[in-house]
C-alpha cells in the first residue's frame, strides 16, 4: 500500500491536531516510538535541550506499544506543554505505516527526525543545521556524523562505522546514494516541501523508507554534511530476521525504476551522473519483475540518461576486466 506523506492518518489519537499551527513552527521533530520505554526519556531530552531561537515542536508518533512507552510519553508531554506532543497509536501499524502517519502530522517549514531510541547529544545541532539551510536555499537537507552506543547507552570506541563514514558526501549526492545509503536517519533536517509527492510503502516489512526519501530529496536539491557527531545512534535494534532485508532489497529494486523515471522527468541530468543512472536504468529494464509501464517510461528517457562521451559509455558498461563480470554487473545494476 502506498501512502503520500501529505495524507492524514485516521488511526491517530485525539491529540493529532494539537499544538502550534505549522506556519508558526520552524521545525517539527518527528520521533517514532514503539516499545522504547528504557530509551524514550533520553531521546526526548535531547530534543527539548536544543539551544534555539526559533519555535520547535516534537511529535511523538507512538505505535501501540506493549510496554510502558505510552505512559512515559504521556508524562513527558505533560511536562513540556506546547513543545512535546504525544500522539498515541490506536493500533499497531508497523514502522513504515507509523512513519507515513507521523509525517502527515508535521507541517513546519523544516522536518527533523530522531528515532525513539537515539539521542541528540549536541545542543546546537538543530540551530546550526537550520542556519546553514536558511543561508543556502539550493541545499535541501543536512545530516551529520554519529557516535555508536550500546543498548545500555555505553559509547562504542571501535564502532566499525568507518565504512559508512568513508562514504559521507555533500553537495550533489544523488549518484552516490544510488550505490548505498550513508545518511543516518536521526541526524537529518530537511525542507519539508521537498518531500511533497514522496510516497511511503506501508508494507510492514518495509525498513528502507529513509533511503528512498533521501534519493527523492537529493535529486531535487544539494545536501549538506555537518562534520561532527551530533547524535548517539543506538546499535542492536529489534531483529527483523534474514527474510526482511531480502524483501527490502527486492522492494528497492522494484521502486528504483519509478524513482529513475521521476529523476528523468526533472530533466538536466548532469554529464558526470549519466553513466551510473544509465547503468541503473539498464538493470531495471533487464529485470523481469519490472512492470511494462515503468519500462516504457524509462525508455522515453533513454536520451536523457545516455552518456555523452566514450569514457561515459565505458563507465556505464564496464566495471571489470572480463565479459562475464560485466554481464553479471549489468544484471545486478537494479540492486
Amino acid at each position: 500500500m502506498q501512502r503520500s506523506l501529505q495524507q492524514t492518518d485516521t488511526t491517530m489519537g485525539s491529540n493529532a491536531g494539537a499544538g502550534t499551527a505549522g506556519s508558526e513552527v520552524a521545525v517539527d521533530v518527528l520521533m517514532l516510538a514503539y516499545n522504547v520505554a528504557p530509551f524514550i526519556e533520553a531521546a526526548v531530552a535531547g530534543v527539548v535541550d536544543q539551544v534555539v531561537d526559533f519555535p520547535i515542536r516534537l511529535v511523538i508518533a507512538e505505535d501501540h506499544s506493549t510496554d510502558e512507552t505510552p505512559a512515559i510519553c504521556q508524562r513527558l508531554a505533560a511536562a513540556h506543554p506546547g513543545i512535546v506532543h504525544y500522539v498515541p497509536g490506536e493500533r499497531n501499524l508497523g514502522l513504515a505505516g507509523r512513519n507515513a502517519a507521523g509525517h502527515a502530522l508535521c507541517h513546519a517549514k523544516y522536518l527533523a527526525l530522531c528515532d525513539g531510541d537515539d539521542i541528540w547529544t549536541d545542543p546546537h545541532k538543530l540551530a546550526d543545521q537550520l542556519a546553514f539551510l536558511e543561508a543556502n536555499p539550493d541545499h535541501g537537507m543536512s545530516y551529520s556524523d554519529v557516535d555508536i552506543i550500546t543498548r545500555s547507552g555505553e559509547l562504542v570506541q571501535n564502532d566499525g562505522y568507518d565504512s559508512v563514514r568513508n562514504e559521507y558526501a555533500q553537495g550533489e549526492v544523488f549518484e552516490k546514494l544510488l550505490h548505498g545509503n550513508f545518511v543516518n536517519n536521526s541526524t537529518v533536517l530537511v525542507r519539508r516541501e521537498l518531500l511533497n509527492g514522496f510516497e511511503v510503502d506501508t508494507d510492514r516489512s518495509n525498513h528502507m523508507t529513509d533511503m528512498l526519501m533521501w534519493l527523492h530529496v537529493s535529486m531535487r536539491a544539494k545536501v549538506h554534511f555537518l562534520p561532527r557527531r551530533t547524535t548517539s545512534y543506538r546499535q542492536g535494534g529489534v531483529s527483523t530476521g534474514s527474510a526482511v532485508p531480502l524483501k527490502n532489497k527486492r522492494m528497492y529494486q522494484t521502486k528504483l525504476g519509478a524513482l529513475l523515471v521521476k529523476y528523468g522527468d526533472l530533466g538536466n541530468v548532469p554529464r558526470e551522473v549519466r553513466p551510473t543512472v544509465f547503468r541503473k536504468m539498464l538493470g531495471v529494464l533487464w529485470r523481469s519483475g519490472t512492470d511494462l509501464r515503468t519500462k516504457r517510461a524509462l525508455l522515453s528517457h533513454f536520451r536523457t540518461f545516455m552518456p555523452l562521451s566514450p569514457m561515459g559509455w565505458r563507465r556505464a558498461f564496464f566495471k571489470g576486466d572480463t565479459l562475464r563480470h560485466n554481464l553479471a554487473h549489468l544484471k545486478r545494476s537494479a540492486s
